[in-house]
């Protein structure tokens, strides 16, 4: 059994490997989910980003444990985009870095990825400006 009442309280993330273990494990019900979910948020160890991300992009795991893996990194850091993490780029035109070169169509997107009923990660979706350091400028 995983206290997670201690582990949200002490932000101990000596458990962070037995929660990443259990939100893949089969079978978990959904109130325990809510609970782990907790505990990932109060942990919030680096070491669990790769692995949450992994689940995130894994279109075979059930929606609910994608949505939870999501909801654990979902904080205050830009993490994957449904352009990648969800294929969104093979419908829409990108560039070789896989952004959007219109304003407009991004607004649009971010719109469009943020309706529950398409499928998308959970957001809130931002669209932001990317810029690149020339190197022959600095």
């Amino acid at each position: 059994m995983i206290p997670y009442p201690d582990i949200t309280e002490k932000a101990d993330r000596r458990w962070t490997s037995p929660l990443l273990d259990r939100l893949v494990a089969p079978g978990l019900p959904d109130d325990e989910l809510d609970d782990l979910v907790g505990a990932l948020q109060a942990v919030s160890d680096p070491r669990s980003f790769g692995p949450l991300e992994a689940v995130l992009c894994n279109t075979e795991r059930p929606a609910r444990i994608r949505n939870a893996a999501g909801s654990h990194s979902c904080g205050s850091t830009f993490e994957c985009s449904p352009l990648s993490c969800n294929h969104a780029a093979e419908r829409t035109e990108v560039n070789e870095h896989c952004l959007l070169d219109d304003l407009g169509e991004a607004y649009r997107l971010a719109a469009l990825f943020s309706r529950p009923e398409e499928g998308y990660e959970p957001g809130p979706y931002f669209v932001v400006e990317v810029w690149r350091r020339d190197a022959a400028a600095s």
